[in-house]
């Protein structure tokens, strides 16, 4: 069983915002949040390079460099960096960065990709979103809500309404996201080319697990506190339609130190 996994963009700038801004008292340190499960998944990338599991496409790369500045300088900004010293600590901050991620970009492996052969893919991925969009104007939570009330109890029904209904909203969560937040072209460019990665390796090399690492709940799966409950209806059916195992860098590191030897 081979193995490949795609990064997206949001994962490679997360692995490259990290260092020490000198020069203050105490030295500030300067951390993407997710800056540690995404590196993570690099290291084990670039542990695994002779195995060429670590993807990347020209779409990737290109939108990784356009969005490093305008990330660097928010994190710049909301930091504790005195107002005088911003300018000349985002230079600083952002040649490091740049560093960092041309140092990330060469572990991992370059996909050349055709347009022409991503258009069919894209098509197809263009109509599940666009399901999905209707399926979130129609979703009922109250109905379902008070559907499963009923069948409680009478002395408790107030009680499970509550619980019903943080559970529906909670499961529901990544489908009905798409009344106010949808996918843009880019994103459903990166699925499409994901797609087309693993036919393209299902046809050459039979058996192959293919991941797309994201922090993006357009394809990643939404976690929730409400009795561990997550929100995964278009993470499944990505993995029905596309064979494409979307989750997180922890996850998948995971799954990696599991299934990789």
């Amino acid at each position: 069983m081979r193995h490949k996994v795609l990064t997206d963009t949001n994962v490679l700038i997360a692995a490259s915002i990290c260092m020490t801004i000198e020069g203050s008292s105490p030295p500030i340190q300067l951390k993407h949040r997710s800056f540690d499960n995404c590196m993570g998944l690099i290291g084990l990338l670039r542990k695994f390079r002779s195995k060429r599991i670590g993807l990347l496409t020209p779409t990737i790369e290109n939108e990784a460099w356009s969005v490093l500045e305008r990330v660097v300088r928010k994190e710049v900004e909301t930091s504790r960096v005195p107002r005088e010293q911003l300018f000349p600590t985002l230079s600083t901050v952002l040649s490091t960065c740049e560093d960092r991620l041309r140092g990330i970009l060469q572990t991992l492996q370059r996909e050349p990709i055709i347009a022409d052969d991503v258009k069919p893919w894209y098509a197809r991925v263009e109509q599940m979103y666009e399901e999905f969009i209707q399926q979130a104007q129609v979703v009922d939570l109250k109905f379902e809500t008070e559907y499963k009330t009923d069948a409680a109890a009478e002395g408790y029904r107030g009680l499970a309404h509550r619980i019903y209904e943080k559970q529906a909203k909670m499961t529901n969560r990544q489908v009905t996201q798409l009344r106010y937040d949808r996918p843009n072209e880019a994103d459903k460019t990166l699925l499409a080319e994901a797609a087309y990665l693993y036919a393209f390796y299902k046809e050459r090399e039979a058996q192959v697990t293919f991941y797309l690492a994201s922090g993006d709940s357009h394809f990643s799966p939404m976690k929730g506190t409400a009795g561990g409950l997550t929100s995964r209806a278009i993470t499944d059916r990505i993995s029905k339609d596309f064979h494409v195992i979307c989750d997180y860098p922890e996850e998948i590191s995971n799954s990696l130190r599991q299934e990789v030897k």
